[in-house]
């Protein structure tokens, strides 16, 4: 009984403490800037899936090192954030930046205690390994699979033309995480084509962004892919009205 008090007590720790933490921190850097950890949400919510149609036992693990994944590009300067986050071409300068980002995520991640599974998925897939095709961990596949395909979501014109660009380029990625992957988005759920238009005084915590929400003058505000959050929230409704568009798209939900 002792023993099993015990290991409810980590599990405890582990979930309301260490987790909550991370949560904590991703919020606040989406808050901060939408633009370069705005997309955290919908890499989770893929990761998660891909996973759990995988069996992966370690499931936790993935959906963590997905929420942290991007937490290097606070490195990035704004040009190449924004250039990034736009499917632009990087000069060999941006891509350098864009590489010691992805290091550098682990690096600051195995400071926490007992997120070991986490970092080793973050550190195989910043690794040479993961981009020659070389030997690593479930985890870090199915990241490398969903990065990919939610950058093409997210500069496709289209949903069925981002899936029509990763299905050309399955090759480079795990069979079983494209599989997958390709699964989950066959979904009706995950249609685009059902998405609404709500106010920016209707939003609600929980709702995800359709599309790039920009101010009337085009500065992207919130990237695609976004969950709204209470301090996201607020954030827009500071904004001046006469500043942003009267309606914003939303995902379905359900």
């Amino acid at each position: 009984m002792d023993q099993h008090k015990l290991k409810i007590a980590e599990k405890e720790l582990l979930e309301r403490t260490l987790i909550g933490s991370i949560r904590a921190l991703t919020e606040m850097l989406a808050i901060a800037d939408p633009v370069a950890f705005g997309r955290t949400a919908r890499l989770k919510e893929l990761a998660v899936m891909v996973a759990s149609r995988l069996a992966i036992w370690d499931t936790w693990a993935v959906e963590y090192a997905a929420l942290v994944c991007q937490i290097g590009n606070i490195s990035l300067s704004g040009e190449t954030a924004r250039k990034l986050y736009g499917g632009e071409s990087l000069t060999m300068q941006e891509k350098l930046q864009v590489e010691a980002a992805t290091k550098l995520t682990p690096s600051v991640v195995k400071h926490i205690p007992r997120l070991e599974p986490v970092t080793k998925i973050l550190e195989d897939l910043a690794s040479d390994r993961a981009q020659k095709g070389g030997n690593i961990c479930d985890g870090a596949k199915i990241l490398r699979a969903v990065l990919a395909y939610e950058a093409l979501e997210r500069t496709s014109r289209t949903r069925s033309i981002a899936i029509n660009m990763f299905q050309s380029r399955r090759g480079e990625f795990d069979a079983a995480s494209v599989n997958a992957l390709l699964e989950v988005l066959g979904a009706p759920a995950q249609s685009t084509d059902d998405a609404s238009e709500v106010e920016v005084s209707q939003l609600k915590p929980g709702m995800v962004i359709n599309t790039d929400f920009r101010s009337v003058t085009g500065a992207l505000l919130v990237p695609s892919g976004t969950e709204i959050t209470a301090g996201l929230l607020a954030k827009l409704l500071n904004f001046p009205k006469q500043q942003l568009p009267q309606k914003i798209r939303i995902r379905p939900q359900g």
